[in-house]
């Protein structure tokens, strides 16, 4: 039971949102830019291949794959270029649960493309049931 009470016990947040200087942060929104345009480039790249888009299904996978890693890529942006206390807050908790997002998108390509149907299905809905768990986790008690 001390587990459990350990795991849901409300945290308190830090005063400030993020103990880097300015230019720290600067440099991380930079680089998280390099990132969302390397990105971008790639699931650009992915949809050119020949063969890679066999059916709805492979856009389906691949564009929610590209969507997650687009929406990390600007979350931490924003929330590494925010001055604001307040929204820089909410900008780490929305950049911290787009990690679930973005690791339930990868799951995703494995899953649906590359193992069997009841293997593939079964994980990937434990995947996504994570993810939500993980949001509802991080928006209620941290």
């Amino acid at each position: 039971m001390k587990i459990i009470n350990w795991l849901f016990k409300k945290s308190t947040p830090r005063e400030d949102a993020s103990h880097y200087s300015r230019e720290e942060e600067w440099f991380s929104g930079f680089t998280h830019l390099l990132g969302l345009l390397g990105s971008c480039y790639g699931v650009y790249y992915l949809f050119q291949l020949p063969g890679t888009m066999q059916s709805s299904m492979h856009m389906a996978v691949y564009l929610l794959w590209g969507a997650t890693i687009i929406a990390l890529y600007l979350a931490s942006i924003c929330y590494h270029l925010c001055y604001d206390p307040e929204l820089k807050k909410r900008l780490r908790l929305v950049d911290h649960i787009c990690i679930y997002y973005i690791i339930a998108g990868h799951y995703t390509v494995f899953c649906v493309l590359h193992l069997p149907p009841t293997w593939g299905i079964s994980m990937l809905v434990v995947t996504w049931i994570l993810a939500l768990l993980g949001t509802f986790y991080k928006i209620v008690y941290l």
